[in-house]
């Protein structure tokens, strides 16, 4: 007669058997797959990739720019910080529109934005706590004694209430 072994008490049964005579255990019912480490081995890995790919992503997009008015070369500077370096280039005073002041801004609530002929727009300064209305009233009054056209000053409040 032909036997197989039982998986729970080592006991050698009759192969046609459901259960075994000894501890009873059922033949019938399969045995749950235990997914092993390399299942999870795999997932790290997948996730180490993704993240390096995101984190690289970040570090290549990742940059600052700060624009500083020079009264003496009557322009604005601009310089651009990246993980690969700095570049900076001058913006003359004639290429300047308009001077927005804004309550109620993107990065912080007051804001003093040049905006140049090639819709650019220059954060001159830029405050959570202190107003900078004088700062863009005495920026648009010498940029535009210094231009051949007219600069206009924009005042833009976002008001939270919605009113």
């Amino acid at each position: 007669m032909e036997t197989k072994e039982c998986s729970s008490c080592l006991a050698d049964v009759p192969f046609t058997a459901l259960r075994c005579k000894h501890c009873f255990h059922d033949f019938s019912v399969q045995p749950r797959r235990n997914p092993g480490p390399m299942v999870l081995l795999w997932a790290l890995a997948a996730m180490s990739i993704i993240g390096a790919v995101v984190m690289g992503v970040i570090v290549q997009t990742s940059s600052t720019e700060k624009y500083a008015v020079d009264w003496t070369t009557e322009s604005v500077h601009s310089t651009k910080t990246t993980l690969t370096g700095s570049e900076t280039s001058s913006i003359p005073f004639d290429d300047i529109d308009k001077i927005e002041y804004i309550e109620g801004g993107d990065s912080k609530y007051y804001e003093v934005v040049a905006l140049t002929r090639r819709d650019q727009r220059l954060i001159l300064m830029a405050s959570d706590d202190q107003p900078l209305r004088s700062f863009a009233t005495q920026t648009h009054l010498a940029i535009n004694s210094r231009t051949s056209h007219d600069v206009e000053l924009i005042e833009t409040r976002d008001d939270p209430s919605g009113q």
